[in-house]
């Protein structure tokens, strides 16, 4: 295990991404995003996914807006970063919910954007709700009942402001952990509990490196989940899905809702939301159990913590790989 300072993680992994041609300002957007990911405990989208970020960058192109009526938005991405392009997405749509009550856009040819949650969490930042879907880009993960992979992991953003300053903000998956998750565990030689994901053979295992497949959390009703997220960010958005999937060509779907737009102060909503927050986080806890927490809290104050003490400790086989690609050309 080695430590770093955030800052200097930051400027390598800047530096990496503008040695392959990509802008200062867009490097800096697409690294805050793994380091956000790695400072919330989100590790499967953190520094083990940051080579990610660097595939597909020497076909990338620049985003248009084909459409552009009312409250809504579809986006080609051309091959674009989808930190960038579904960035700008949502700040569209919150200036359309300003003026419709809800914004929509829609997204397709992009690369992967890292996590849904964080572009949510920009719609709650300006008081409004945030909903993102993320096409997975590939078949990742069985059907409830299958034995080999078939439709993505999908994930979901959820974003809601607050009276407090802490939002809602669910980050999740649609299978039972996320696929980079399997892959960390594979980097730094570790099993993997026999929920997550099958081997070539159909059968549940603890090996990450014989995963070829991970499995829908919550049994049937996480693979319907699944399923509906794909043809909303896939079909919908006109981004092949299922095993015609490629990582090359992902959609997205993103919605922000004022809470106005039913004719409800929005301070009224927030104070609503707060109420209902303490009520779930005072009710009666199971045995052993100390705190009740809401989506987002944990990983906010894991942030927090980290960013006091201004390092990150890092595993040396992650470590070795972002030195290795530093030193590349």
């Amino acid at each position: 295990m080695q430590t770093m300072k955030i800052t200097e993680i930051r400027n390598m992994c800047v530096s990496i991404l503008m040695r392959r041609g990509v802008g200062l300002a867009d490097a800096e957007i697409i690294v805050d995003d793994y380091i956000d990911a790695e400072l919330r405990g989100k590790r499967s989208h953190g520094l083990v996914a940051f080579s990610v970020a660097l595939g597909g960058l020497e076909k990338r192109s620049r985003y248009e807006i084909q459409i552009d009526k009312g409250c809504y938005l579809f986006i080609d991405g051309k091959g674009d970063i989808g930190h960038i392009v579904a960035r700008d997405a949502i700040n569209y749509c919150i200036q359309k919910a300003r003026e419709h009550g809800v914004g929509l856009a829609g997204i397709k040819n992009i690369l992967r954007f890292s996590m849904p949650g964080p572009i949510a969490k920009i719609a709650a930042d300006h008081d409004m709700i945030g909903i993102v879907i993320e096409y997975g880009g590939k078949a990742f993960m069985t059907a409830y009942g299958g034995a080999e992979a078939v439709i993505s992991t999908n994930p979901l953003g959820v974003a809601i402001p607050t009276a407090d300053t802490t939002s809602i903000l669910i980050d999740m998956a649609t299978s039972e952990k996320a696929l980079g998750f399997v892959t960390l565990a594979s980097k730094l030689g570790q099993i993997i509990p026999d929920t997550w994901g099958i081997d070539k053979s159909g059968n549940l295992t603890t090996k990450p490196e014989d995963v070829v497949a991970v499995v829908p959390f919550g049994g049937y009703k996480g693979y319907s989940i699944a399923l509906a997220l794909e043809v909303l960010s896939g079909p919908l958005v006109g981004v092949p899905v299922g095993l015609q999937g490629n990582l090359q060509n992902r959609g997205a779907l993103l919605c922000v809702i004022d809470p106005s737009i039913f004719g409800v102060r929005v301070e009224d909503f927030k104070r609503n939301v707060s109420q209902l927050i303490r009520e779930v986080k005072n009710s009666r806890r199971l045995e052993g159990v100390s705190e009740i927490f809401i989506p987002g809290e944990q990983g906010e104050r894991r942030k927090i913590k980290i960013l006091e003490r201004g390092y990150l400790e890092i595993e040396d086989p992650l470590m070795a790989e972002l030195i290795k690609l530093n030193e590349r050309d």
